[in-house]
């Protein structure tokens, strides 16, 4: 039984399934602040999508993890014959959540899906052209995930806000940006040899800190904008993320002294916001 713990312990730290957690919470995120009716069915999908896409893209990149990611590398190699399977599984779960759906969110779940398998076969590789374009690429598929519960629903976009649907497709790929080039970091040896024009690689650990200070306070500025300007069209409860701030803060600290746990709790983010909303909402 302490084997089995230890294993599902590796396997949610090591293969994708905190992000792709995260990833599911930012629907359910988008459904609270836009004070949707909350759905657990597209956040359960997003969930499913965003698996397959990590489970994929550590699939592909084992050899060369070897070098930085050791640790990640052996657990995935313990049951690498399995992972095709469930990545099989994952997806006829997904074609089952997706049959019942409306043409649009059948159209848009497999373009994020399609996307995602592409990025480390394609468009990873175009970061070694274009500056730090893997972490604006990943943070605006985050950003399009605040859509997903309109698709889902068929809930008219005009019937909310298009400013409060910007606003928070702003916080969200600002924030995924953050997250992205933070867990950078940690690879910038392996992102180095493959020429990849990472913030990290390019200007060193000192300025990339000074990068995310600066990105760490204006990602929290929309949060505001829209409890001044436009409260009445946002929930109350997105007030609790700009607590993000400070958590970011601590996290940098953390990462700065080499703590390894900081880079998982880098990529808890989304999740934390999920329970700070749900907190909101009972305040």
């Amino acid at each position: 039984m302490k084997k089995f713990f230890q294993f599902l312990f590796k396997e949610f730290v090591y293969n994708g399934h905190l992000q792709a957690i995260g990833s599911a919470s930012i629907v359910y995120v988008s459904m609270v602040a836009l004070k949707m009716e909350t759905s657990w069915m597209p956040v359960i999908a997003a969930y499913f999508i965003f698996q397959i896409i990590y489970w994929y893209d550590r699939l592909r990149g084992i050899k060369t993890d070897y070098a930085t990611n050791f640790e990640r590398s052996r657990h995935l190699e313990s049951y690498l014959e399995r992972v095709p399977f469930l990545i099989v599984l994952w997806l006829f779960i997904l074609i089952l959540f997706l049959v019942d759906t409306n043409l649009p969110t059948k159209i848009f779940s497999s373009v994020i899906l399609i996307f995602g398998l592409l990025y480390p076969i394609y468009f990873k590789n175009l970061t070694r052209k274009i500056f730090i374009f893997k972490n604006i690429y990943v943070g605006g598929v985050f950003g399009l995930m605040v859509l997903y519960p309109f698709l889902w629903t068929g809930q008219n976009l005009f019937s909310v806000s298009v400013p409060a649907i910007i606003i928070l497709i702003l916080f969200v790929l600002s924030r995924g940006l953050v997250m992205q080039v933070l867990l950078d970091i940690k690879d910038v040896n392996s992102d180095a040899k493959e020429g990849l024009k990472t913030f990290s690689v390019v200007h060193g650990p000192s300025k990339t800190f000074n990068f995310l200070g600066m990105m760490n306070f204006l990602s929290v500025t929309p949060i505001f904008f829209a409890l001044i300007f436009l409260p009445d069209l946002f929930s109350r409860s997105i007030a609790f993320l700009s607590l993000m701030f400070f958590y970011s803060l601590f996290v940098f600290n953390l990462i700065k002294r080499e703590k390894f746990y900081g880079y998982i709790l880098a990529s808890l983010e989304f999740i934390f916001w999920a329970i700070l909303v749900s907190v909101g909402k009972i305040w």
